[in-house]
């Protein structure tokens, strides 16, 4: 059984950037973790790309030959930390970098919270050619559960699968990771579900940069957007249901700008039907926030796609009854 505290879990299925995310990882300034890296039945011939980092390091590598990730990626994650034994873990990828001093600022932070499950870095997000797109948003050194869901909510704070460490306790006690289809949204819920009582803990030193490109789920569009929308709203269900007593009429309209920010950032226009169907699994009632809300949902996603993304004038009945329909 491995002495260390941390095992770095980098699922593995891209040879794109893969490289450059293990040299992220060889390169830290305290070696004291164990890497896993798990091939999810890729058609890419991984193994040779990764041979020199197990030649040098005492890495642990495992080659699936069924794709699972691409049926299940929750699944996926949770199969690949279950082959794990440390008590601490941290879900990689294989196209991000992490900055050098990222290990050693976990390990020399801990302690100082030791009822804390969930970690997370600062994330800075970038391009394929390494040019940084997006810095994250200050972010107070702890945060509730509740708060760190409010601050997604109100667009204050960034974040990933792959800036966050969590305890084994906590994953084991949720029974893995959050489920929600393609993974979407999977992340930000399991930190909320694994932190606990406890708070959520940024680390004073290291970073992620995490990559935007057209090769991960986030940069891919098309027929996904429905998935992802749909579990978009599945996780504004989910967190509503588990802090019901903090969920008011202001904190709801927040919610919905961020689902209609979602879909302008997609290209995603939902139908009539689909916004109706949004509005009763949000449980917003047939009031005049439910005017707004559909105002928001239908007219205005158009509207600001039309505007800010297209450059070009809104036209037709979407932007008619955005001019009449109130919205948040």
């Amino acid at each position: 059984m491995s002495q260390h505290l941390l095992a770095i879990v980098v699922p593995a299925f891209k040879p794109d950037f893969l490289e450059k995310a293990l040299r992220s990882i060889e390169r830290q300034t305290n070696q004291l973790f164990q890497v896993y890296i798990f091939d999810d039945g890729s058609p890419h011939d991984l193994a040779h790309l990764i041979e020199p980092f197990l030649i040098k390091n005492e890495w642990v590598f495992h080659r699936f030959e069924e794709n699972l990730g691409g049926k299940d990626l929750v699944a996926h994650w949770n199969r690949c930390v279950s082959l794990t034994t440390e008590p601490w873990v941290w879900l990689f990828s294989d196209d991000d970098v992490m900055s050098p001093d990222c290990v050693e600022s976990f390990l020399q932070s801990k302690d100082q919270y030791p009822t804390t499950t969930v970690f997370r870095f600062e994330q800075i997000v970038v391009d394929s050619e390494e040019q940084i797109v997006d810095a994250n948003f200050p972010c107070p050194s702890e945060l509730s559960a509740f708060d760190f869901g409010k601050r997604k909510f109100y667009r204050e704070l960034n974040s990933s699968a792959v800036e966050f460490i969590f305890a084994r306790t906590a994953f084991e006690k949720e029974d893995g990771f959050v489920r929600f289809p393609l993974g979407w949204c999977s992340d930000d819920a399991s930190w909320i579900a694994f932190s606990g009582q406890g708070p959520l803990v940024t680390l004073p030193k290291g970073k992620v940069f995490w990559r935007m490109s057209s090769v991960n789920i986030s940069g891919t569009g098309g027929a996904l957007n429905r998935i992802k929308i749909s579990s978009s709203v599945q996780f504004v269900q989910w967190f509503n249901q588990r802090f019901r007593e903090k969920i008011h009429p202001h904190f709801l309209a927040e919610q919905v700008i961020w689902l209609r920010l979602q879909m302008v950032h997609m290209d995603y226009m939902p139908s009539f039907g689909e916004v109706l169907r949004m509005l009763t699994r949000l449980q917003i009632p047939l009031s005049m926030n439910w005017f707004r809300a559909f105002g928001d949902l239908y007219c205005l996603t158009y509207v600001y796609w039309k505007k800010v993304v297209k450059n070009e004038k809104p036209i037709g009945l979407r932007y008619w009854l955005s001019l009449v329909l109130p919205a948040f």
